[in-house]
């Protein structure tokens, strides 16, 4: 579903014409919003386009302003803490748990913000808080990446502390 935001937000923030926006997704999204919602018929005439967008705003809540939309790392602290550990230990990371660093090289930007957050809310939170708000992804090796992460996270913190 992020996957499916960002590029959606990316398409809008490219174009900044929402006509050319609407008529990507052909009348079906239009016709199924006005079917749904507003039980009106079931063509929606192209003249009736803003005032379609409108009532879209209006009475369903829809926003189509266009933010730009970021993954900043930099709004959680351990998230933040946990992708520095891993860049300044990746040597010892890499070592202790090859195929956690394998993958962790092979996913985007977008799979790694998501693994820290959910490697921290396991760490701080618990499993329960952690699989409501950043469940355990499936493709194949992420659990054993994410438990790398939680390990390195505690590892870490256990050293500072040692430290101390």
């Amino acid at each position: 579903m992020l996957r499916v935001v960002k590029k959606l937000n990316d398409f809008m923030r490219l174009n900044h014409n929402y006509d050319i926006f609407l008529k990507y997704f052909d009348d079906r999204l239009l016709n199924y919003f006005e079917r749904i919602y507003y039980n009106l018929p079931w063509k929606v005439s192209k003249d009736d386009l803003d005032g379609f967008i409108d009532r879209l705003e209006r009475r369903a809540g829809f926003d189509f302003s266009v933010r730009k939309f970021e993954i900043d790392v930099e709004k959680r602290k351990a998230v933040r803490f946990l992708k520095t550990t891993l860049t300044d230990q990746w040597d010892r990371f890499s070592k202790q748990h090859p195929a956690a660093a394998s993958i962790w090289l092979r996913s985007d930007e977008l799979t790694r913000w998501y693994l820290l957050n959910r490697a921290c809310d396991l760490v701080y939170y618990g499993e329960p808080i952690a699989n409501r708000i950043f469940p355990q992804p499936t493709f194949s090796g992420a659990e054993d990446l994410v438990a790398s992460l939680v390990w390195l996270l505690k590892d870490t913190e256990a050293r500072l502390i040692e430290a101390k």
